[in-house]
């Protein structure tokens, strides 16, 4: 049982420290080209473009944690 409070632990400090600030980054930078998108479409552009290589290591980082979960450490 002590175990998997543990690895609980370890999995809630991971979403905590590594995904979530990156999610708050990328709805940043969404923001950013929101504001940006009738004014400075070209500027949009590039802030969704970068927002969306972001999601793509935030996607690969959950992966990664799910495999983890699958496969507690021993």
């Amino acid at each position: 049982m002590r175990a998997a409070d543990v690895e609980r632990a370890r999995i809630e400090g991971d979403l905590h420290e590594r995904v979530q600030p990156r999610l708050v980054s990328v709805r940043m930078t969404l923001g950013m080209a929101q504001l940006k998108i009738d004014d400075e479409p070209v500027a949009a552009k590039t802030l969704i473009a970068e927002a969306y290589t972001s999601t793509k290591a935030v996607i690969t980082e959950l992966r990664q944690l799910v495999r983890c979960i699958k496969r507690p450490r021993q």
